[in-house]
């Protein structure tokens, strides 16, 4: 299955617990249901599978920012480099959706794994990328960038990376691929809803059904007493009535 990686940073950065590993307070529950809701949004349903997946996916981007923002954080000519004057340096499509992540490794060198999520550090004060509204844009995080940018000029070394792609961010969030695999998404999002909806009334069926079969089976005694020719004709009636009823229902 091919997971949409923008829409998956997407999804998961509206969901603090699964990204913010130096807050204890977030539990392994409060997190799986996150990511049943990421599931949900970025494949269109809750499958373990699917679960399975998109964490495969999300630790192989947390894998490769952590390499990236490792190089940018070395030390150069006896000082350490902003890592805000070279992330647009970066050609990975995906560094600056992930910038945010750059919080998890101001205090701390931990790799944000999804078998790492229970390693929480002492809670920071300090304000987080997360702390930007959900409207925060990547033109906003390049005029933060440009704001930031001294005389000091830098080149990062080559890093070798599994994913090639030198199409800029802009580019591919308008991409017609990029479009169809959010409607793709919509689409199986509105089937499990349709499906759930379904599922819900057919439910509600069935337990009518078991009570009047209860109902039925608890008057024996009174069945016995008619004989088969009159349970024939109360059977035709029974018939008869529920379709009338049904039809009542169906005008409505």
């Amino acid at each position: 299955m091919s997971i949409d990686k923008q829409l998956l940073i997407s999804a998961v950065r509206k969901r603090r617990p699964l990204w913010d590993f130096k807050n204890k307070n977030f539990t392994k529950n409060e997190r799986d249901k996150e990511w049943q809701e990421v599931c949900r949004e970025v494949c269109g349903t809750i499958y373990c599978d699917d679960i399975k997946e998109i964490k495969k996916v999300w630790t192989s981007l947390l894998t490769i920012y952590r390499r990236h923002h490792k190089s940018i954080m070395r030390k150069r000519n006896g000082s350490i480099v902003d890592p805000n004057m070279e992330m647009n340096h970066v050609k990975w499509i995906y560094y600056m959706p992930l910038s945010f992540l750059a919080y998890n490794y101001e205090t701390n060198d931990q790799d944000g794994s999804i078998e790492n999520e229970n390693v929480t550090p002492t809670t920071s004060n300090q304000e987080s990328p997360s702390t930007l509204p959900l409207s925060f844009t990547f033109s906003d995080s390049e005029q933060m960038v440009a704001s930031t940018l001294t005389n000091t000029t830098a080149t990062i070394s080559n890093i070798d990376c599994p994913y090639d792609e030198i199409t800029t961010f802009h580019n591919y969030h308008s991409s017609p691929i990029h479009q169809q695999q959010i409607k793709r998404a919509e689409k199986r999002k509105n089937i499990i809803v349709n499906n759930e909806l379904i599922s819900e009334k057919q439910q509600k069926i069935s337990a009518k059904c078991e009570r009047m079969r209860k109902f039925i089976e608890s008057h024996d005694e009174l069945w016995e007493q008619f004989s088969a020719e009159e349970l024939a004709e109360m059977q035709i009636f029974i018939c008869q009535k529920a379709l009338e009823i049904r039809k009542r229902h169906t005008n409505r």
